[in-house]
């Protein structure tokens, strides 16, 4: 099935994420990198004389290295990087023909330009997967003069994107388990989770007075969607690809209204559009598929529902009790 209109909405929504990144470090340069700012620049980029491009990007990539040279000081070479990468991002948003591979490769120079000298509030897993996606959209943005190449380099496009959502939602979900802390191996993390993040929403507060039983049951659903689920990313059967866009979904869009993580939730939406399909957007009916096909699909779809639904209830002893509260643990907590 084609992926070739999901392709573009990717890159359009990557154009959206990019904007946003770049406003935000634009707003915030003065007080974190300016001259007088926490971490200034000056104090940690590398004041070697830049000679060639292959110096330019050996040891510290960025083109604020080039400030000296161009008589700006690293703080206003810094917001001229910025206010070039707001333009450029709102002119892919604006103009969809504006993105092409020379944009998306300057837009990615921009970023890691800032990554590279923002120390501590750059250290971020979000920026790393922004650059991530970003380098993918190079290679995702070139386009071939061959007939029928959209389709093909849009479905392996799409396939890389769905590769990078994998890596990032299994790890988030093993990491929990490997750093050994006793609140996420005892389902507890939402009790204290809301009241200790960096950036709470008004709505972290509501969320907080939420009762431990279902506190409980919200660690056990991330740990599904984060570990198990990740796994159907590549089941070819629509019902299955639905569930898994929709479970990424409800997860982010969660995070979204109860903690500010900056664009961290929209990239991760953004690359959850790699689960779905065009079809899945159109209205008309397709082809009819033979019934033996439609019945092993479902089948298939039948027995992993189930089946995931059946080793998370065993797994975390999940049970009712009589006020409709359920109970829930790991058989090692």
């Amino acid at each position: 099935m084609s992926q070739v209109m999901l392709f573009n909405r990717f890159l359009s929504a990557l154009n959206f994420v990019y904007l946003i990144a770049f406003v935000s470090i634009y707003v915030q340069l003065p007080g974190l990198y300016g001259d007088n700012g926490i971490l200034p620049i000056y104090a940690s980029i590398s004041n070697d004389e830049v000679h060639s491009v292959q110096q330019l990007f050996s040891g510290q990539p960025s083109l604020l290295r080039l400030a000296p040279q161009l008589g700006l000081s690293y703080a206003q070479a810094a917001e001229l990087v910025a206010s070039l990468g707001c333009l450029l991002a709102f002119a892919a948003c604006a103009l969809p023909w504006f993105g092409s591979l020379p944009v998306y490769a300057l837009l990615w120079l921009l970023y890691l330009s800032l990554f590279s000298v923002g120390q501590t509030f750059m250290w971020f897993q979000w920026d790393i997967l922004l650059l991530e996606a970003g380098f993918l959209a190079i290679g995702l943005s070139l386009r071939l003069p061959i007939e029928g190449s959209d389709r093909v380099s849009s479905g392996l496009g799409m396939f890389a994107v769905k590769w990078l959502l994998f890596r990032l939602m299994l790890a988030s979900g093993v990491v929990k388990l490997t750093s050994g802390c006793p609140t996420w191996w005892g389902l507890t993390a939402l009790d204290w989770h809301y009241e200790s993040q960096c950036l709470p929403t008004p709505l972290a507060w509501f969320s907080h007075q939420l009762p431990p039983w279902f506190q409980a049951l919200c660690v056990v659903a991330t740990f599904v969607i984060e570990i198990a689920v990740p796994f159907l990313f590549f089941v070819p059967v629509r019902a299955v690809r639905k569930f898994c866009f929709f479970s990424q979904l409800l997860l982010q869009c969660s995070i979204i209204v109860s903690g500010n993580y900056n664009f961290f939730n929209l990239l991760t939406i953004c690359l959850c559009l790699s689960l779905l399909h065009d079809d899945d957007f159109s209205t008309r009916k397709g082809p009819r598929r033979a019934a033996g096909l439609k019945l092993l699909e479902w089948g298939i779809s039948a027995t992993l529902f189930v089946g995931l639904f059946y080793l998370t209830v065993r797994l975390f002893s999940l049970s009712v009790g009589p006020d409709f509260a359920s109970t829930v643990k790991l058989p090692s907590a």
